[in-house]
């Protein structure tokens, strides 16, 4: 049970969609944002959290959005020192309440909490909480439910099209979970028909590969070295340089992108194939047309 567990707090962790935080400061109109989100700007602006939090209310939200995200990406790296447990809404009794349904210990809760806490997404410790709290948790849940569920999953990707190993091992990364849950939960929003999140989710993993330069490799992804070599005739390059170039796209979700261009490459070498096989039907109708017309009866004239 407490393996199950585990492997169900890891589906947790990646599964919910990244949401807006719930919490809103009291003190001031920027009702969307949490405490640690003033701190982030507060380190990215180089300010005052009482600044920040100041510059919140007189900035529109798509802008505050994409100053987030870069303050993300940038303070990733460092030692954050901001976003602690200890700082937030929630308390040592969540903790343990989570650690108990999860089967793993307080610290790592307290952990998992500041990192959604940073990256924007603690709506998903509340909508936990709450099912805690109401008893629906994850109880009575047996390991062959739960393979038959994650086997479900794993097939859906990899009979995806538009997702491939490079966006796994990105999220995997990202998440701090292990690649296959990273593939289970890409193929859990195929299933359900919520790619939407799982773009939003992708996105940032990549923003932040992209902080640690970070990036696929050709063969992270479903193209063949035939692939490569098409592409390289096509856009008159090595194919080397090709094999750079598809990977370049696979780390920023260009698979639909690469895809494209390889059928219009395809494409492209057909005209004259098409040309040669009409030429041929032409030339066989004329034969069968002279075969099947009756000869001019000769004149006895």
């Amino acid at each position: 049970m407490k393996k199950i567990r585990q492997r169900l707090f890891v589906a947790l962790t990646a599964l919910q969609l990244v949401g807006a935080p719930a919490f809103a400061f009291a003190d001031s109109g920027t009702a969307a944002y949490t405490y640690c989100d003033a701190q982030v700007l507060a380190k990215h602006w180089k300010k005052s959290v009482k600044e920040a939090k100041a510059k919140l209310a007189e900035t529109d939200r798509a802008a505050v959005e994409k100053a987030l995200n870069d303050a993300r990406g940038t303070i990733n790296n460092e030692k954050r020192e901001i976003c602690l447990f200890h700082e937030s809404r929630f308390s040592y009794d969540d903790a343990e309440a989570l650690a108990s349904a999860w089967g793993i210990g307080v610290s790592e809760v307290k952990a998992t909490i500041e990192s959604k806490l940073f990256w924007g997404s603690s709506s998903i410790i509340d909508d936990e909480l709450a099912r805690i709290r109401s008893g629906e948790g994850f109880e009575g849940e047996g390991e062959g439910a739960e393979n038959d569920v994650n086997e479900a999953a794993a097939n859906a990707f990899f009979e995806s099209k538009d997702y491939n190993y490079c966006d796994a091992r990105l999220l995997a990364a990202h998440w701090q979970i292990a690649t296959w849950d990273a593939k289970v939960t890409i193929g859990q929003k195929i299933i359900w028909d919520s790619t939407q999140g799982l773009e939003v989710m992708l996105g940032e993993a990549r923003e932040a590969a992209a902080s640690r330069q970070d990036k696929c490799e050709f063969y992270e992804g479903p193209f063949t070295f035939e692939d490569a070599q098409l592409l390289a005739k096509s856009w008159d390059i090595s194919v080397a340089e090709a094999k750079a170039t598809i990977g370049n796209k696979l780390t920023w979700g260009g698979n639909k992108a690469v895809r494209s261009v390889l059928d219009y490459a395809r494409e492209s070498t057909k005209p004259e194939k098409t040309k040669v096989d009409k030429t041929k039907k032409v030339e066989k109708a004329k034969k069968i047309e002279k075969k099947n017309t009756p000869k001019p009866k000769t004149s006895t004239f």
